[in-house]
């Protein structure tokens, strides 16, 4: 399916309808960096709604609390649900709550043990607090952030939407947590429409400490749709620079942000990678993805929050964690772009080393692909260049991403390790190897066509949300409107083969 300029025009009537008229320019406009064409076409700005709508805010008043020295209703989990009224053993503070780290608004001091003058320490507390929610600000995604020391269950209107330092299972009063020391953590909750309610809603939160003897204890959360975000992941180049646009610092910490200039104006990085390997300088390969996907000569040039990662640090600590036992780090934007590949083998190399590459990538995209589907992001891969290459396109035999080529076939064809048969055998590439693009588009590499989708989907998302169809930004919705958008017409006798892709 090749990506064409008209899949941008955008009618939506009721539910959803595309319009996509016909173009004698759709093998050329994706060759200039700014693809001109098309945004002589959408001189207009679209109407997109970027702000995020704060349902609970940190520190918020009048949170209903009771300490766990019973559980708190009976059956045990009717005190989750928006019609449990509170009786007098629950108290009403304002938050964080807990005791022992100078941080709190609502002190505890009789949760630790041993016990005094007479009271039951306790090692949780129960917490419930209502919000309303105006049906037009129903966002697809929200972004829960917790503050907890040390662990907790969360519920909204009594469907448990995260599990924080806790193990699997039922618990009650007098459980505890895995040991954990408070800091702001990050959750998406997707399918928002599914879960919230047109006016009063309520969450449930159950925070546990690790010990009764514990020398601290506190929980705060905040609650909000996802602020409008995409990301870019990148190789690094020879010099260890990865991002569009030079840092301002030689060495900024993680997490530091500072505001695009040039083709970036309005654009505000975030750098999600810090190493000592790398340089914080632009490298012309991000640049020139990065001026497809979200600057001021792109169609999305409204994207106000991009963060970046170096793609090695984001498949291991920075983001996927592959080789640990932990999940995947929370992704807060709504794409991701991928123009960047693995190192390759060939017959030349050791068949044992081959097969620990196979590990890691197996496990890479079976991390990817469940943080596509709990997170409910859109993320766009491109395939590795040349018909004849032997480099594994890793992320693009996942399921859930968008695999982009060229519309000129000059990107894998499947020569991977399970069409080589190199290795030892004895591991296997999950699936048959798939590398099969999912669409195409026109430009001198694959890396500079899967941008041109990634700026495709995030207009799309960003029209949907304002337009406040937040079923069409679902990753399955997304991936088969793009898909199904795209102009099947331009090649006669459309096949999947190289001379005709």
């Amino acid at each position: 399916m090749f990506l064409s300029k008209n899949i941008i025009k955008i009618i939506f009537n009721c539910f959803f309808v595309f319009h996509f008229l016909s173009s004698a320019e759709a093998q050329t406009w994706g060759k200039d960096i700014g693809y001109n064409a098309l945004i002589e076409e959408l001189k207009e700005v679209p109407e997109v709604d970027l702000k995020s709508i704060i349902y609970i805010q940190a520190e918020d008043t009048g949170w209903y609390y009771r300490k766990g020295t019973s559980e708190a209703s009976e059956p045990p989990d009717l005190w989750r649900e928006s019609d449990f009224n509170e009786n007098s053993s629950w108290q009403i503070g304002q938050a964080p709550i807990g005791y022992g780290d100078n941080d709190d608004n609502t002190i505890l001091n009789d949760m630790r043990g041993p016990s005094v003058n007479g009271s039951e320490p306790y090692t949780s507390i129960y917490l419930r607090k209502k919000f309303l929610v105006n049906s037009l600000d129903i966002h697809p995604r929200l972004l829960l952030r917790a503050y907890v020391d040390d662990g907790a269950i969360i519920w909204i209107n009594g469907i448990e939407v995260a599990r924080l330092h806790m193990s699997e299972g039922t618990k009650t009063y007098d459980s505890t947590a895995q040991v954990h020391e408070a800091e702001w953590e990050s959750i998406i909750i997707g399918k928002a429409k599914k879960l919230l309610n047109e006016g009063e809603n309520i969450i449930a939160i159950q925070a546990f400490n690790q010990s009764i003897t514990s020398s601290d204890f506190s929980i705060d959360i905040e609650l909000s749709s996802c602020p409008f975000r995409v990301s870019l992941i990148e190789a690094p180049s020879s010099d260890g620079s990865f991002l569009p646009e030079t840092s301002p610092i030689n060495n900024p910490p993680i997490e530091y942000s500072f505001n695009g200039s040039g083709p970036f104006k309005g654009n505000s990085f975030r750098i999600k990678t810090t190493n000592d390997s790398l340089t914080y300088n632009s490298s012309e390969h991000a640049l020139a993805v990065a001026k497809r996907f979200f600057s001021n000569e792109s169609i999305v040039s409204w994207v106000p929050h991009v963060d970046v990662y170096s793609a090695s640090q984001w498949v291991y600590g920075d983001y996927l964690r592959t080789g640990s036992s932990i999940p995947p780090k929370t992704e807060e934007s709504f794409v991701q772009n991928h123009s960047w590949i693995s190192y390759g083998y060939n017959n030349e190399t050791d068949p044992s080393e081959i097969d620990n590459i196979i590990s890691i990538h197996n496990e890479a995209i079976r991390r990817f692909d469940y943080a596509i589907f709990r997170d409910q992001f859109i993320a766009c891969v491109g395939l590795n260049n040349g018909a004849e290459t032997t480099v594994p396109s890793i992320l693009a035999s996942s399921y859930n991403s968008i695999t982009v080529g060229n519309t000129n076939g000059s990107h894998s064809q499947g020569q991977t390790v399970s069409g080589i048969d190199l290795g030892t055998g004895n591991t296997k590439h999950d699936g048959p190897g798939r590398t099969k693009p999912d669409i195409v588009a026109n430009d001198n590499s694959t890396s500079a066509c899967t941008p041109q989708v990634s700026s495709a989907v995030t207009f799309l998302i960003g029209v949907a949300q304002t337009k406040k169809e937040g079923n069409a930004t679902l990753p399955e919705v997304m991936k088969a409107l793009i898909m199904a958008g795209a102009s099947k017409n331009e090649f006669a006798n459309w096949s999947r083969n190289k001379e005709m892709p």
